[in-house]
């Protein structure tokens, strides 16, 4: 493995990965790196990609290694936007060498079979797909936060309409979430109810004006998909529902 890839570009890659997981193992495929991972719970997925494309130099040879994310992170914590990273892997001592800027560093693997097992990201028929901007999404989100632990995700297939609710003990929220110029396709009213902890860090990386393919159903898993860094990064996450309606 022999990768350049600007900082910020990187960081974005690895940030997606790390609103689910500290550890995970990193494919180094053909034409993109790729990350694919569960929390520890199981209820929050996340399968990533950095594009050779995006990456001034890109060479690698199938290899599979276990990234401690919070180390790296560190390791990369003195770039800044615009430095060359160079990840490149010393095949002798099984260690990640990391250059930038006159910055060296030499990180330790994890052994990638004590790594939790990647998930299979769920294909599942959605109901209803909506298109939402970034900032819309976690307005809803943290906007719900401020009532409840929860949020229920409800499309409206009568208005077109997809909202964010939440009840408290003493305070409700209702936030409409989509927008007029972009697509919605709801064919039957559907409802789902998620942690709002999980959704938080989830929506995180999302950039304000980033469009998010949104899919639900009624007391279905959540998935949605966007792109950053001008589509050099793919994310797909998958959140499971937090409890059904009775």
């Amino acid at each position: 493995m022999n990768v350049i890839v600007e900082y910020s570009r990187l960081q974005t890659f690895l940030n997606v990965a790390m609103a689910v997981v500290h550890e995970c193992r990193l494919r180094c495929n053909e034409d993109h790196l790729r990350i694919t991972a569960t929390d520890p719970a199981q209820v929050a997925q996340v399968k990533t990609t950095l594009a050779s494309d995006g990456c001034e130099a890109f060479e690698t040879d199938g290899e599979v290694l276990g990234i401690d994310l919070k180390k790296l992170d560190d390791a990369l914590g003195f770039a800044s936007t615009g430095d060359l990273v160079l990840l490149e892997l010393n095949t002798e001592t099984r260690k990640l060498e990391i250059e930038y800027d006159g910055f060296g560093y030499d990180l330790g693997l994890v052994d990638p079979e004590s790594i939790r097992r990647e998930p299979d990201i769920a294909e599942v028929d959605f109901p209803a797909r909506i298109r939402v901007y970034g900032h819309r999404l976690e307005r809803g989100i943290k906007g719900c936060d401020l009532a409840s632990d929860h949020t229920r995700f409800e499309a409206d297939a009568e208005n077109g309409e997809f909202r964010a609710t939440a009840e408290g003990d003493t305070d409700d929220v209702s936030i409409r979430m989509d927008s007029e110029d972009l697509q919605t396709d709801i064919p039957e009213a559907v409802s789902s109810l998620f942690s709002i902890g999980y959704l938080t860090e989830l929506v995180d990386p999302i950039e304000n004006d980033t469009e998010v393919v949104v899919k639900v159903g009624d007391e279905f898993p959540l998935t949605w998909f966007y792109e950053l860094s001008e589509g050099n990064v793919a994310v797909t996450n998958f959140l499971a529902p937090r409890i059904a309606r009775t």
